[in-house]
């Protein structure tokens, strides 16, 4: 009895649940990603088909069975013919992860760009890649982030690089511009600087970012409890009390900060 009752919880589980859908949005465009779920039964067919032909023509689609531990072979029957038929005749970029040497009749294959490559970043105006970075940054605080292959990245961006944009902002070691605006490899050009000055340096390396390597967008991001502002404000007006007495090449950082405070901050 308890196996029976086993195995009609997990079917009646798979039934109601037998994939996720999620829209992506990568720095080439729009990912449909199908994620199917452990255990792919015959049940399960008609939500998958109804997924499958509801992409609209044109579209990208993503079916990843990274998680499934087993695909009914009447699954595997529908999605080989996706394959060959339905998804060239509806124009839809079919792309395939995690199905490994298990299933023959299907193999693994990505059919998108994961990076920003010369097209892409051709084709991106500037509105466009800040809207993009506040998506990105929405994901990072929702921790959803996207799905990427380190290794594909790594493969595609060896030979170069087309950032988007290039962000400067602080050394902080939370705020990663890559980590907080769910960025990949390749996607944008980070300069950081405790208290995101503005030096020489940093310009240069700022106008090498969109002369030479075509960053469309120029952000420069801050965040709160700055310890190089801070430092740098408690010198200015408390010069005895200074948080960075022995730090003596970091000078140059509280001169450049100086510069900006009025003695109201000081009160």
């Amino acid at each position: 009895i308890g196996l029976t009752c086993s195995i009609i919880f997990i079917l009646h589980s798979n039934y109601r649940r037998p994939l996720t859908k999620k829209l992506e949005r990568h720095a080439s465009g729009n990912i449909i990603r199908v994620e199917l779920a452990n255990q792919v039964t015959f049940f399960n067919r008609a939500a998958l088909q109804s997924v499958l032909y509801d992409v609209p023509p044109g579209g990208t689609l993503l079916i990843d069975a990274s998680n499934a531990d087993y695909i009914d072979p009447d699954v595997i029957d529908l999605l080989s013919d996706f394959q060959k038929t339905g998804a060239p005749a509806r124009w839809v970029q079919l792309s395939l992860v995690g199905f490994g040497e298990r299933y023959p009749s299907l193999h693994d294959e990505i059919r998108f760009v994961e990076h920003s490559s010369h097209e892409v970043q051709q084709s991106t105006s500037p509105a466009e890649v800040l809207a993009m970075l506040l998506e990105g940054n929405s994901r990072f605080r929702a921790g959803e982030p996207l799905k990427r292959s380190m290794e594909r990245q790594r493969t595609a961006t060896a030979t170069g690089q087309h950032p988007l944009a290039v962000i400067l902002s602080c050394i902080d070691s939370r705020s990663p511009a890559e980590a907080i605006f769910d960025l990949g490899l390749g996607d944008v050009l980070s300069v950081r600087v405790a208290g995101n000055i503005t030096t020489e340096e940093v310009i240069g390396s700022i106008e090498f970012a969109a002369i030479v390597a075509g960053a469309k967008l120029v952000a420069v991001v801050g965040h709160t409890r700055c310890g190089a502002i801070e430092s740098s404000v408690t010198n200015y007006c408390c010069p005895d009390q200074s948080l960075v007495p022995e730090c003596v090449h970091a000078r140059s950082i509280l001169r450049e900060v100086a510069k900006v405070i009025d003695e109201d901050d000081c009160r």
